[in-house]
């Protein structure tokens, strides 16, 4: 075990890894997205993706940018402020 989060609510169902590894994007059934600082585990930004629950996630270098979809057949692309 490298890190454990401390999450809230529901409990993640999908995450995506950012490719420089140093953030991930979680979703969980509850619909929060939450972006984490991998080496102190810490949340980095919080926001609701409205819609259906996420089904899929995808996460840009550092965390800069995130796309989510559900199973309302929208995607939505995030900037996440921090």
């Amino acid at each position: 075990l490298l890190r454990r989060f401390a999450t809230t609510g529901a409990p993640p169902t999908i995450a995506a890894v950012a490719t420089d590894g140093g953030t991930a994007l979680t979703a969980s059934a509850d619909r929060p997205l939450v972006l984490w600082d991998i080496g102190t585990g810490l949340a980095l930004w919080r926001s609701s993706a409205p819609g259906r629950p996420t089904t899929a996630l995808a996460l840009g270098p550092r965390g800069s940018i995130g796309l989510s979809a559900g199973d309302d057949q929208r995607l939505l692309l995030w900037t996440p402020a921090r």
